[in-house]
């Protein structure tokens, strides 16, 4: 029987929003072994958390300062991981109405030739 944790590991998870929470999903993902993308507006505290992330849980870890109420940071963003080859399996928003998921599904089409769309 499959259970969470075979279904989380070595997934590429892009988790969006407030830090607030001192990182609660996202560590959570971290212990258990998945990969994750963090956007987040505030540098100083993507940074304190992916530092704290990758060494306790030594997961690979992607970061980018941008605010994902601005689509068109957003649309750049989301076309550089398709172009990188890192389309992430889950996308998870913390906080807002961000515009990432649209921006990503039509940046996969853009592109094509990817064989998986994120779930």
């Amino acid at each position: 029987m499959m259970g969470p944790a075979s279904r989380i590991k070595g997934k590429l998870i892009l988790v969006t929003g407030e830090l607030g929470d001192r990182g609660g999903v996202r560590t959570a993902f971290a212990a258990e072994g998945a990969d994750l993308i963090l956007w987040a507006r505030r540098a100083d505290r993507l940074e304190r958390l992916a530092a704290e992330l990758g060494t306790k849980h030594r997961v690979s870890l992607s970061l980018a300062v941008i605010d994902v109420r601005d689509r068109a940071a957003v649309e750049r963003t989301a076309e550089a991981l398709v172009r990188a080859g890192r389309v992430p399996d889950v996308l998870i928003t913390t906080r807002g109405s961000p515009a990432a998921w649209p921006r990503f599904t039509k940046a996969i089409r853009r592109l094509g030739s990817h064989d998986r769309q994120p779930t």
